[in-house]
């Protein structure tokens, strides 16, 4: 799992405050206004790596898990139902181990995304679809490497896509102002920019969430 804090940290910081000085100047006028209709949420995905090359499929599907922030606006539209804006930071990529014919190695992809879904409510549950664009600042693989028997690190951020599409489903329920979702992002952007490689993944999170009412 990478966790480079510093960077984690400074990122959440900077979303905090763009959606707080967002909300104010749109939705209120006064201080108490700042926090109607924001969440804030952090948690945790699996993830999948699916590797096609003219040689064959890498797949890279062990577990490991890396960290995800977000903050949540919610518009309400009609009868239960709510549309739902999100600015956050997520790593995914996907863990491969090391066995007697294949060097592990691991990659993940540091990322902003944005994104909206639609949210209908049943008392205590709630149930989404939708979609997010992210954004990807860094590409690292930690490979095993044969001739030192130890794991290094490379960097494949000018082989990739910047930006990447998801579509995703959301299962959340809700006590007062907590909120535990359940989610499921499936990639459909081919990641790598060479065409005869796909590479796409798919993102299982599990997100612990505040929202203000």
């Amino acid at each position: 799992m990478i966790i480079e804090l510093k960077k984690f940290y400074t990122i959440f910081f900077i979303s905090i405050v763009l959606f707080f000085f967002n909300s104010h100047s749109l939705y209120s006028k006064n201080v108490a206004g700042i926090f109607d209709n924001l969440g804030i949420y952090f948690g945790f995905g699996y993830n999948q790596l699916f590797m096609e090359t003219e040689y064959g499929n890498v797949d890279r599907k062990d577990f490991a898990i890396t960290p995800s922030v977000r903050i949540c606006y919610k518009h309400n539209l009609i009868l239960h139902t709510k549309l739902i804006y999100f600015l956050g930071y997520n790593e995914f990529g996907g863990k491969r181990k090391k066995n007697v014919n294949l060097n592990g190695d691991e990659i993940w992809l540091i990322s902003l995304e944005l994104g909206t879904y639609i949210n209908y409510n049943i008392k205590f549950i709630q149930f989404g679809f939708g979609s997010k664009l992210s954004k990807i600042l860094n590409v690292k693989e930690k490979y095993y490497d044969l001739n030192i028997k130890n794991y290094r690190e490379r960097y494949w951020t000018n082989y990739f896509e910047s930006y990447s599409l998801n579509l995703g489903v959301i299962l959340s329920f809700i006590y007062s102002h907590f909120n535990i979702s359940l989610e499921t992002w499936y990639g459909i952007t081919n990641l790598l920019k060479n065409s005869q490689t796909t590479v796409r993944e798919n993102h299982f999170r599990i997100m612990f969430g505040y929202e203000f009412k």
